[in-house]
Parts: C-alpha cells; sequence; structure tokens
C-alpha cells in the first residue's frame, strides 16, 4: 500500500488511501500502524464510519489517512458518501477582561491565605513566639515562599487565558447559514 496507495483489492474496487498529511501514499510506517491497528479490531474496526464526519473507519482515523475513488470518471453515485457538514457551529466566548482580573486577584488572595496557613504549620512554635528561627524553620518559609510565587505566577497565567474557574469562556452554538442557491436572483 505504501508504494501505490492501493492494495490489489483496492484497484479492483477503484479506491485508494491517501495520507491526509501529504495527499499522497502513506508511509510505510503509517501503512504498517494502519494494518496493524485494522487486523487487531477486525470487523468492529468499520462500525466508527457510521459516526465520523468523513466516514473514516478506526485505523483510518487513528493513522490520519482516507480512503478515496482512484477514478472519478469510472465512479457511479452509489460509489461515494460526501463529507457529513454539521449544522450548527460552536463559538467560545471568552469572560469579559474586568472579571478575569477580579477572579484572578480573587484566586491569588485565597493562595496567600493558605501560603499563610501552610507556613505557620510548617513552622515551630519557638519561630513564632520568640522569633528564635533553626535552619529547618528558614528552609521551611522559603519553601512556602517559593510555592506562592509559583502560584501566583500559574494564577495569572491562567486567569488572562480565562481558564480559572469562575472566568471560563462560555461555549454558545449558533446554526450555520445556509450558502445562497446561486440559481435564485439576488434580492432587493
Amino acid at each position: 500500500m505504501w508504494l501505490f496507495g492501493a492494495t490489489i483489492g483496492h484497484r479492483g474496487a477503484n479506491i485508494r488511501v491517501v495520507s491526509d498529511k501529504t495527499g499522497g501514499p502513506p508511509s510505510f510506517l503509517v501503512s504498517f500502524a494502519r494494518f496493524f491497528v485494522k487486523s487487531f479490531l477486525g470487523f468492529p474496526s468499520f462500525v466508527s464510519m457510521a459516526f465520523t464526519r468523513r466516514h473514516q473507519s478506526v485505523h483510518d482515523y487513528v493513522t490520519r489517512t482516507t480512503v478515496q475513488l482512484r477514478d472519478l470518471s469510472i465512479a457511479s453515485d452509489d460509489d461515494y458518501l460526501l463529507e457529513r457538514v454539521p449544522d450548527t457551529v460552536t463559538i467560545a466566548i471568552p469572560a469579559t477582561t474586568s472579571r478575569r482580573i477580579t477572579v484572578t486577584l480573587l484566586y491569588i488572595v485565597v493562595a496567600y491565605l493558605l501560603s499563610s496557613l501552610a507556613g505557620v504549620g510548617l513552622v515551630s512554635d519557638q519561630c513564632l513566639s520568640q522569633s528564635e528561627c533553626s535552619s529547618a524553620d528558614a528552609a521551611n518559609s522559603r519553601l512556602v515562599t517559593y510555592l506562592l510565587l509559583a502560584a501566583i505566577v500559574a494564577i495569572a497565567v491562567q486567569g488572562w487565558r480565562g481558564r480559572l474557574w469562575g472566568a471560563r469562556s462560555h461555549i454558545e452554538t449558533a446554526p450555520l447559514a445556509a450558502a445562497p442557491d446561486k440559481t435564485d436572483p439576488p434580492a432587493v
């Protein structure tokens, strides 16, 4: 298959296997992987053709290949299926900038409070009451400080991207507009 894009059976059925990446025959490794997955799964591999947008079986979906007609001039209307086109489109609407900033600041305050509790829990009572801290207390305090700084940076980045709970993008679906029919006269 990797040389010609088709087996003898594929050629007889007027079909070929095409790499989605190159548009040509799949490489030797991709052909082998496709054969291995197809052999391992057997007939159930073809069930996914009823559900995928491009009518791909599991072995084609995994290896990013597509079965296509070889010669369109000898193909009949029953020899191919058109790609399924969705009737709706999903749109991600980001949270407003002020909401992202507010939620990010709230997360930072909570991180600060949690680090304060962790700092109190990791430092000895003698260090807290008499300010006589051991080297272990100082190391624990630095560790909590570094973790807080790392958390603040992570919170700020995720907050700006709108990935924090409370300031995430929300998804809306909208119907796709039908393509205008070229036979209809333009509206006046």
